[in-house]
């Protein structure tokens, strides 16, 4: 039962990243709330909840059964009580909160994700990171090529009725977010992917292409090679700031922390291939700091701080453990026509309207502890990259939007990422040290061959 238990906790892990790109999801409790989008006032269950309890069971049945607890990275103790911290601050607002369930809704799935944390974290030292890897790329790659096809089609199709069940497909014709002014082209629709918004799948890319960054293997370094350059190609399509700031902040981090990731590159194509990258998003982001004159990108600029200013009000008023789900609070302190139907676009600010001071300070807990982890680990190249790409990764996305805390997929998102980018890179399962000693003597063989 505990070996079972084991591989079907780990089966379910590494399904996650392909399960996150589908949408569709039923609902346990709506708040009321008109005009308000379902994923802000809604307790649902989606496939990747499922996954997720399916890890977690796994993992306590094998937990229940196994021998002695596998050793974890160092510093992965206070990632866990950042997390159960926050967790806390959750319990706390129900007191408080305009609409208790939907805020014990968060506490129960936030108790559950701290479960999936400790037991993604030790499920990772166990199983070969291969299957982890195969299933983070063959997501990406999925992803990316969806992202293509919207970009040259000019339109969501099918991604939009099929993985999310809209009524109607976006093109380049219609209003909002979805659309950029480019020079010369003029309206353009952004990829989406088959997520619900262009800034979820630059999101999910950014982490998705650090943990890739990251962890390597050699058996699946074809596989992980495409990924990164395709995964690369389609969060430019998405022109999300927010995430190309994020890939770029993480890729930064892993070449100059990481073990010799900039000095081993096998060849000078390699290296040309970060050159080329960083100009590509260099030349896309120039290309869209053209546009911030027009009507689209004013709008957009006016919205994010119309948001953030109702937010203010809300966190104004003073309660001490927060108000609870926030766009349901601030549309019953200020109403419907002056709150508006969506979150402000900063987790850090979400935070302190719904869970009061302690929401914060447990966020900012979550970055210090990485930043700890990263320095108890200062002696391991090896290990110390990861959490310093997680902070440099999730900062601009929990600073620039709030997709990571406002939705369930979003937080799932966030304690996936942690976890893997926490664990660490030297991990080795009897299946690499085969490997390795099949490689290193053909390596010896070849090199006296040559001399």
């Amino acid at each position: 039962m505990g070996n079972f238990g084991a591989r079907l906790g780990w089966l379910a892990l590494c399904s996650i990243p392909i399960s996150l790109g589908v949408g569709r999801f039923w609902h346990i409790y709506v708040a009321r709330g008109d005009g308000v989008p379902y994923p802000y006032r809604t307790i649902a269950l989606t496939v990747t909840d499922a996954l997720v309890g399916l890890t977690c069971a796994g993992w306590l049945a094998w937990r229940w059964r196994s021998r002695p607890r596998p050793a974890m990275a160092r510093g992965t103790g206070f990632i866990l009580l950042a997390l159960a911290l926050l967790t806390v601050a959750a319990g706390a607002s129900i007191v408080s909160a305009y609409d208790r369930r939907l805020a014990l809704g968060v506490t129960a799935e936030l108790a559950v994700l701290v479960i999936f944390f400790l037991a993604a974290s030790e499920l990772v030292v166990v199983f070969p990171r291969r299957w982890l890897l195969t299933g983070i790329a063959v997501a990406v790659v999925g992803q990316s090529l969806l992202a293509g096809w919207q970009a040259v089609a000019q339109t969501t199709v099918p991604a939009g009725k099929l993985f999310n069940g809209w009524a109607a497909e976006l093109t380049s014709h219609d209003q909002g977010a979805s659309i950029v002014m480019l020079p010369i082209v003029g309206r353009w629709l952004r990829s989406y992917g088959s997520f619900p918004h262009p800034n979820i799948l630059g999101g999910f890319l950014a982490l998705s292409l650090a943990v890739l960054a990251v962890h390597m293997d050699v058996r699946v370094r074809r596989l992980r090679a495409v990924a990164l350059a395709v995964g690369f190609g389609a969060l430019l399509l998405a022109f999300s700031r927010a995430a190309w700031l994020a890939v770029m902040l993480g890729a930064v981090t892993v070449l100059l922390v990481g073990p010799g990731r900039w000095r081993v590159m096998p060849s000078i194509r390699s290296r040309l291939a970060v050159a080329g990258a960083v100009a590509a998003l260099t030349l896309v982001a120039l290309v869209r700091g053209l546009s911030l004159g027009s009507l689209v990108e004013q709008n957009s600029i006016d919205t994010r701080a119309f948001y953030n200013s109702v937010a203010s009000q809300v966190i104004g008023r003073g309660i001490a453990v927060g108000a609870g789900n926030l766009v349901v609070a601030q549309r019953h302190l200020l109403g419907a026509e002056a709150a508006g139907s969506e979150p402000a676009h900063n987790v850090f600010i979400i935070a302190l309207a719904e869970l009061g001071a302690i929401g914060l300070v447990a966020w900012l807990a979550i970055m210090g502890s990485l930043l700890f982890a990263a320095w108890l680990r200062r002696a391991e190249p090896g290990t110390r990259a990861g959490p310093l790409a997680a902070v440099a990764a999730l900062t601009p996305l929990l600073l620039l939007d709030h997709y990571l805390w406002t939705q369930s997929a979003g937080r799932v998102l966030v304690v996936w990422a942690l976890a893997l980018l926490t664990a660490s890179e030297g991990t080795r399962h009897q299946d690499d040290i085969r490997l390795e000693i099949r490689v290193t003597p053909a390596r010896i063989t070849t090199g006296e061959a040559n001399a």
